[in-house]
């Protein structure tokens, strides 16, 4: 971009420069293409700082981060209350909540993110708007609505590597795992320092379509990462157990599942269908909750 400014102080101009090239170069390396749009959609420099630290703590998929996420998208909507990326950011704080089992009230809290969802959709045209309604309408097994909101994000935001994700991740449960493939891939190959949820929604996707040995790799390569993500270390147990009982191996299923459990002792068909009871593919879901059930997860 141009500075339109005398160079009165040389040093004062190079600094300025200097800090420019550093903000760019941050906007890409966390939060990609839609940065700029979003950016945009704001237009202060501040306020779009509180949104990169509050969509990194977001990204950890932990309480911890999720309360973090939570303050810094509240400071941004007490200054900027009406705003599309506000309302985004909100809508997806709720969508959290219901992951990470922080509300009493599920169904309050979906309508509460529905609500910020067609806020967001309202104030402005931003693809992770449609991406995060198509989620929630996804959630809702509305799939032909989710589907076509997420299409509709794409057309948006074709290279914003959160609607690539959330497409592979919308598409995958939606009966449409071989079209998700490639969006997921294409996801992780535009953001090197993508979260673990990125792979996770790979090796899912992978294990969906009967790839067990891919899904294997992934996984395994979650729990070697540095993330050190116990949430998506559990999942990716959780997958290594599913596959390793799908090809007969009980020796290696038992010591996947025992560490899962080391994890998450509360695990439960019950509460893992509070969040897989979309997928479209009942069958699969049957085999997989089969596969879980052998080794013992309780029904509730």
């Amino acid at each position: 971009e141009r500075f339109d400014r005398k160079l009165d102080d040389l040093f004062a101009v190079q600094d300025e420069i200097t800090a420019k090239i550093s903000e760019e170069l941050q906007i890409e390396l966390t939060v990609g293409e839609q940065g700029k749009t979003w950016r945009k959609e704001i237009n202060d420099p501040e306020l779009f700082r509180l949104v990169i630290k509050g969509r990194a703590h977001y990204q950890n998929q932990s309480i911890e981060g999720h309360h973090e996420a939570e303050r810094l998208f509240t400071e941004l909507c007490n200054l900027e209350p009406e705003g599309a990326v506000c309302h985004t950011l909100m809508g997806w704080l709720y969508f959290q909540k219901l992951q990470l089992g922080l509300t009493k009230d599920p169904g309050k809290t979906i309508a509460l993110a529905r609500k910020h969802a067609e806020k967001s959709i309202a104030a402005g045209q931003l693809a992770n708007s449609f991406g995060l309604y198509a989620i929630l309408e996804l959630f809702a097994m509305n799939y032909d609505s989710a589907l076509a909101n997420i299409d509709h994000a794409l057309e948006l935001g074709p290279s914003e590597t959160d609607v690539l994700a959330i497409a592979g991740y919308i598409k995958y449960q939606s009966g449409e795992p071989h079209k998700a493939l490639s969006l997921t891939k294409l996801a992780i190959r535009k953001n090197p320092y993508h979260p673990p949820l990125f792979l996770l929604n790979l090796g899912y996707n992978y294990l969906m379509i009967g790839e067990d040995n891919e899904a294997d790799a992934v996984f395994k390569s979650i729990l070697s990462g540095t993330a050190n993500n116990l949430r998506a270390n559990a999942e990716a147990l959780r997958g290594l157990s599913a596959t390793a009982v799908f090809r007969g191996d009980m020796d290696k299923a038992r010591e996947h599942f025992r560490k899962m459990i080391e994890i998450g002792p509360k695990a439960s068909v019950a509460r893992l269908m509070r969040v897989i009871y979309v997928w479209k593919d009942k069958a699969f879901l049957k085999k997989f909750l089969d596969a879980l059930r052998k080794l013992g997860l309780p029904e509730a």
